[in-house]
Parts: C-alpha cells; sequence; structure tokens
C-alpha cells in the first residue's frame, strides 16, 4: 500500500530528477501518479486516521517477531476500502477519476 511516502523523491544535498540510479520502478510511478490523481480531485479521504500512539509499543514486538505484527494497520484492512487504490477509498473512484485526467491530456474546445 504506501510503504515508504514520497521523501525519496527528493534529496536535500543535490538536485537531481527522477532518472538514471533515480528512476522509479513501475509499480512506484504507478503509486505517485494515483497519489497526484486523487489529491486532484474532490473525493474525501476516508481512511481511518493512524493511531501512532499504537506504533510506541507495537514496533519493539514488530522488530522481535520480525514483521508479524501489523503496526496498527488492521483498521485499514476492516473498514471496508479497497486497498489496491489507496488513497481512493473504492475502485469506483479511482476508475471516476482515471475518466477525466488532470494533466498531459487533450482538453477539447468548448
Amino acid at each position: 500500500m504506501f510503504t515508504v511516502g514520497v521523501w525519496p523523491l527528493y534529496d536535500d544535498m543535490h538536485e537531481h530528477k527522477l532518472t538514471g540510479v533515480y528512476r522509479l520502478k513501475e509499480d512506484r510511478r504507478t503509486f505517485y501518479a494515483r497519489l497526484l490523481l486523487f489529491l486532484t480531485t474532490d473525493f474525501p479521504y476516508r481512511w481511518p486516521r493512524l493511531q501512532y500512539w499504537r506504533l510506541i509499543y507495537t514496533l519493539p514486538i514488530a522488530v522481535v517477531t520480525f514483521g508479524s505484527v501489523r503496526l496498527g494497520l488492521a483498521d485499514f484492512h476492516s473498514c471496508g476500502g479497497d486497498c489496491s487504490v489507496w488513497p481512493f477509498f473504492s475502485r469506483s473512484e479511482y476508475e471516476e477519476a482515471l475518466k477525466r485526467p488532470p494533466y498531459l491530456c487533450a482538453r477539447q474546445a468548448t
């Protein structure tokens, strides 16, 4: 789902483009494109908020058990949303947004 966030896309020490060694793999490109698409829609963010206080006691257990504890993500999997299209809540929202791409699309003259 959302394992690393967007922080790996930039570097404070030097300027670079996402080419060469910095090129994103196809699954990451798709992930970031979906994030940008969501930000251009009016759909509300309906996923449950992570409760960071849970991480304080769950993280050490997850390290010791090699990740068998899921760090409080159970709420995400039980809320009824489709994790494969996060941050959209449902596949129908995602497909609706794809019908109106905001960038690099030919606009019809009105």
